[in-house]
C-alpha cells in the first residue's frame, strides 16, 4: 500500500496497492470495512478527493399529485449536474477519476498519451484544484462564463507540469528541466517540490509563480534537498526530503520574498529513510513525519518537540490524516507489506487490515 486519502466526507480512506494492476480499496475508517474495491492496471503514482465544488440551487419542474406540477429545488454543481463528491487516480499511463452518485462510483479517465507531444516521461506526482473564469486556462475549460470545473496537474520526471481536465489534456504550465517530486495546495496557491530542492509556488489562478525557495538557501545542512512530500498549514509548509529531513518553512506575510524556516527533527543522524508526512491542521497542531524503519514519529507545531512514536512494525510507504469536526484526529498509515493501520487520539482502532 503506497497511497492514502481521507474522503470529503470524513468517512472513508482510500487505498492503492504498490502491484500491478494496483488495487483500489475504500474502507469505513470506522470499521475498517471496505466498501468498493477496484483495480487500475497500470502502476498508481497519485491518489486524491476532489474538492467540493460550491453548489448553486436550479427549479426544478417535476409531475406532482393529481397532475399538479411541483417546483422545487436541486442542488447542482457549477458545471451544471448534480452534485458529487468523488476522488482522482493518477497512474503511469492515465487521470481515473471516480465519481459518488447516491451509493455507487462511476468512473471515466484520460489517457496521459494526449500530452505525448509535450512529454513521453512519466508522472511523478499530482494534485487537483477548482477553477473558474479567473483561471488563466479558463478559455480551454469547455464550460460557460459562470461555471467552475476540477483541473489537474501532474508533475512529471523531466519537469513538466502538464494541465489536464477530466475529460482531456489542456497544456503546459511549466518546464523546471528537474524531477517534479511532490505538490501541494497552499496558503497562497499551490507548491511544487522538485528533486533538486526547489519549491515553486503558483497563485491559485495558475497565472504566474509567485515564489520560489531554494533549500540549498537556508541556513542550515540537510541531508538531502529531494523532496518527497510537502504539507501546509496556515502560512507554514512541511517539508520532507528523502534522507529524513523535516523542515517547516514559514513565509513572512509582509515581505513575500522573506522565508524563515526551522529543521524539525534536529537530530544528529537518521537512520533510514522517510517516505511520508502529515499535518494535523486544526486543534492538535502536530507534525508527524514516518518511512523505512516503520516508526510513525508526531512533533509539536509551536515547540517542535518529540511527543510520540508509534511503531507501525514495517516500512510505513503512506500516511494521512484527519481532524475531526467534534474534536480528536484519525491517522492512517500504509505500510509496504500491504497493511492499514488507523489511528485514533494516540491509539489504533481496529484491527489491521490487507
Amino acid at each position: 500500500m503506497h497511497l492514502l486519502a481521507f474522503s470529503n466526507d470524513d468517512t472513508m480512506v482510500i487505498s492503492c496497492s504498490l502491484e500491478t494492476p494496483s488495487s483500489v480499496l475504500i474502507y469505513s475508517w470506522q470499521s475498517g470495512e471496505a466498501i468498493i474495491s477496484t483495480s487500475i492496471d497500470s502502476p498508481t503514482q497519485e491518489i486524491f478527493c476532489l474538492p467540493k465544488i460550491q453548489v448553486t440551487h436550479k427549479p426544478v419542474v417535476a409531475a406532482g399529485m393529481f397532475g399538479v406540477e411541483d417546483r422545487r429545488m436541486e442542488s447542482v454543481d457549477a458545471i451544471g449536474g448534480p452534485t458529487r463528491d468523488g476522488f482522482a487516480v493518477v497512474s503511469l499511463s492515465s487521470v481515473i477519476v471516480f465519481t459518488l452518485r447516491e451509493t455507487t462510483f462511476t468512473q471515466s479517465q484520460v489517457p496521459l498519451n494526449q500530452a505525448s507531444d509535450d512529454t513521453i516521461e512519466p508522472p511523478l506526482c499530482a494534485i487537483t484544484l477548482i477553477a473558474d473564469q479567473r483561471n488563466n486556462f479558463f478559455a480551454l475549460m469547455g464550460i460557460e462564463l459562470e461555471g467552475r470545473r476540477h483541473l489537474f496537474l501532474t508533475g512529471h520526471k523531466d519537469g513538466k507540469v502538464l494541465i489536464w481536465r477530466s475529460d482531456s489534456y489542456i497544456g503546459m504550465l511549466a518546464d523546471y528541466r528537474d524531477e517534479i517530486t511532490a505538490m501541494s495546495p497552499c496558503f497562497e496557491g499551490i507548491a511544487i517540490g522538485t528533486a533538486r530542492g526547489f519549491i515553486h509556488i503558483w497563485d491559485n489562478y495558475l497565472s504566474r509563480s509567485i515564489k520560489t525557495i531554494e533549500l540549498h538557501s537556508l541556513p542550515f545542512k540537510l541531508l538531502s534537498f529531494t523532496i518527497i512530500s510537502i504539507d501546509f498549514n496556515q502560512r507554514r509548509l512541511l517539508v520532507v526530503t528523502a534522507a529524513g529531513d523535516a523542515v517547516e518553512i514559514q513565509v513572512d506575510q509582509s515581505h513575500t520574498n522573506k522565508v524563515k524556516a526551522k529543521r524539525i527533527n534536529a537530530v544528529t543522524k537518521v537512520h533510514r529513510n522517510q517516505r511520508a508526512a502529515t499535518i494535523l491542521n486544526q486543534i492538535e497542531k502536530t507534525i508527524m513525519v514516518a518511512g523505512d524503519d516503520g516508526v510513525v514519529l508526531s512533533f509539536d507545531m509551536a515547540t517542535h518537540e518529540l511527543i510520540d512514536v508509534w511503531q507501525v512494525g514495517a516500512k510505513v510507504t503512506a500516511l494521512s490524516s484527519l481532524s475531526l469536526e467534534e474534536g480528536g484526529f484519525i491517522v492512517a498509515a500504509g505500510t509496504i507489506d500491504g497493511n492499514l493501520i488507523i489511528r485514533q487520539d494516540w491509539e489504533e482502532i481496529v484491527p489491521r487490515h490487507h
